[in-house]
């Protein structure tokens, strides 16, 4: 390719990859991104770049090194884009949270093929493990690895593994398994905005596939109580096989908001406090104040069980405060999946804050 070739494929890709300005009253997360009304060009440079014998390029933003293979296409020119909202909204939407201190390197290979060879070079004796993922990636490490499988399908998982990414690279302190995939999930629903076709718009309720996952299992009796899934692991989850690991998604996806929302917002405060402590380091202290040095390493090295659910939404002294959590929880459960609130959901509007207006 000549240098002027190459030069106006620069420019054509770097255009393509241009976000848009956002609206503070439908997206309060990129409110460090740019004024509402102008353009916000989030890359910084875009060069050639290759993968053995696979071209692509490597575009950088602010936050990001994006690495691309295969020729350019919706995923690859969306995706620079999407993590740096995706990025604005990990650190603002639940609590106040600190930006990463170093660039997060991105993967997007074209095909599995080319995922695995990364996988195997990256992940050493550890590749197996990652590689019985059957689509899209995984985050490591702070580093995203993924391959393409379709546009939305592949942003889904990139703002899911992008929160992973996140705190890998932000946190002093890792979140409880529970809260960390909760989370995770909380962060998947998204849309583009019509009238800014580059520019994602985060809207937590828009996942009807966690809301089909959390109806069935309510219908079908497979709900676990709030003790069990908490102190359950996703490996747990997939061993049980069938539809266990997709209800599990669920109902973490359904226990994030329900710390968000329900009881008019009474845990919104510690679900803060706790992403903050830990993303500070602070979490082993509050812990070991409430539990003993013991206990509350244990808790932090297990990352599972009723421990820190109970230090800072219940009481850790009150044997029934568990149960008693759990039981507002499965009311909570039981108003999301409500006759009726698929509607709601897919227009990413709170099923249970709708419920109670009308």
């Amino acid at each position: 390719m000549g240098r002027r070739t190459a030069s106006i494929a620069l420019a054509a890709i770097a255009a393509a990859l241009t976000g848009c300005a956002s609206n503070p009253s439908t997206d309060r997360a990129m409110s460090d991104l740019g004024a509402d009304d102008r353009p916000i060009d989030v890359v910084v440079s875009a060069e050639r770049w290759s993968f053995d014998d696979a071209p692509g390029w490597v575009v950088t933003t602010p936050s990001f090194r994006v690495y691309t293979t295969g020729r350019p296409n919706m995923t690859t020119d969306r995706l620079p884009v999407f993590l740096e909202y995706a990025l604005a909204r990990y650190t603002t939407d639940l609590a106040p949270l600190p930006r990463p201190e170093r660039m997060l390197e991105t993967y997007m290979m074209q095909s599995r093929h080319e995922w695995e060879r990364l996988t195997r070079r990256t992940m050493g004796k550890n590749a197996d493990t990652y590689l019985r993922i059957a689509r899209g990636g995984y985050a490591a490490g702070g580093r995203g690895v993924y391959f393409n499988i379709g546009p939305r399908d592949s942003l889904l998982i990139a703002a899911h593994e992008g929160w992973h990414q996140y705190t890998q690279a932000a946190f002093k302190r890792p979140l409880p398994v529970w809260l960390e995939e909760g989370i995770a999930a909380y962060m998947e629903g998204f849309r583009w905005d019509p009238a800014r076709p580059n520019r994602p718009i985060f809207l937590p309720w828009s996942n009807p596939d966690r809301f089909d996952a959390l109806r069935d299992a309510v219908v079908q009796g497979r709900l676990q109580t709030l003790a069990e899934l908490v102190s359950t692991t996703p490996q747990e989850r997939i061993a049980a096989g069938g539809d266990e690991v997709l209800a599990y998604y669920a109902q973490l996806w359904a226990l994030v908001h329900f710390l968000r929302e329900a009881d008019a917002g009474a845990h919104a405060g510690n679900l803060s406090r706790l992403l903050g402590d830990a993303a500070s380091g602070r979490l082993d202290r509050t812990l070991e104040a409430h539990l003993g040095t013991d206990h509350a390493r244990a808790s932090i090295r297990r990352r599972s069980g009723p421990e820190i659910m109970l230090v800072y939404f219940a009481d850790p002294k009150n044997a029934d405060a568990l149960s008693e959590l759990g039981r507002r929880y499965e009311v909570f459960v039981y108003d999301v999946v409500r006759s009726g609130a698929r509607h709601t959901i897919v227009a990413g509007r709170s099923p249970v804050t709708d419920a109670s207006a009308n």
